[in-house]
């Protein structure tokens, strides 16, 4: 069993999605946790979470970093393994960065 922190949901993707029952699986799975800063309905809180999860599987970061101030990079620079995932801009909304 997998616990994530106090007041977060946890949100999985697998790649490619087989299903067997209630159960995901896949060659490549992702799983974050996420705590919102503001109170959202679940199902908000269930998609950002796996669009998050699937941008990771795709983007296969190394390094997830922390958050800079005003700092954005596109997925061009991924090939630098200083630059955490969460600088990059997010997949599924170009207008903001992972982190955000």
């Amino acid at each position: 069993m997998i616990v994530g922190p106090k007041d977060s949901h946890l949100i999985g993707y697998s790649h490619p999605k087989d299903s067997s029952g209630s159960v995901a699986v896949g060659q490549f799975v992702a799983l974050v946790a996420l705590r919102p800063l503001a109170e959202k309905p679940l199902a908000t809180v269930a998609k950002i979470g796996e669009q998050l999860a699937q941008h990771v599987v795709g983007m296969k970061p190394t390094v997830m970093g922390t958050m800079p101030k005003e700092t954005r990079l596109d997925a061009a620079a991924e090939n630098d393994n200083e630059v955490g995932q969460l600088q990059y801009t997010f997949t599924f909304s170009k207008s903001r960065s992972c982190g955000e």
